[in-house]
């Protein structure tokens, strides 16, 4: 076994693989609960990640007048089950429009106001985990460069 784990594409491809497990464990997961993880940065912005059905969702928030705004850095993180049931003629979310408007399932949407501005961001899931998951395959399964006698001697 220690054999197996010898140089550093055997741990790399490893970690990659694992990456793109934990990557497609959070997909599968995004079909059902939406998490989210707000970090307010002072008093005047807010990031959020979302993990949910259309992907990862970046959003940046960010008021230019101090009379709304947070008061102080926090952490906050969320989790919602979708229902169980989509009726006719619900409204669909932003999120779902903007992804919907990408190409492959990548969106953006920004918008500036007065006194507000956000930005929306949309990752799909698969373009996460297919280049992890090759990278790996390549990393375990190709042959690296065999050194021979002759050529460790020079």
């Amino acid at each position: 076994m220690r054999e197996f784990f010898k140089g550093w594409r055997r741990k790399v491809g490893c970690v990659t693989l694992v990456m793109a497990l934990a990557a497609c464990g959070v997909w599968m997961r995004g079909h059902f609960v939406a998490d989210t993880v707000s970090i307010a940065s002072g008093s005047l912005t807010e990031r959020q990640i979302c993990f949910c059905n259309r992907g990862i969702v970046l959003v940046y928030l960010a008021e230019t007048e101090s009379g709304n705004g947070l008061m102080y850095p926090r952490f906050d993180w969320a989790s919602e089950r979708y229902p169980d049931r989509h009726y006719p003629g619900e409204i669909p979310s932003p999120i779902d429009a903007i992804a919907d408007d990408g190409v492959w399932g990548f969106g953006y949407y920004g918008q500036r106001n007065g006194y507000e501005s956000f930005q929306i961001v949309i990752i799909p899931f698969l373009s996460v985990t297919a280049p992890l998951t090759l990278l790996s395959a390549y990393l375990l399964l190709w042959p690296g460069k065999r050194v021979t006698k002759q050529a460790a001697k020079e």
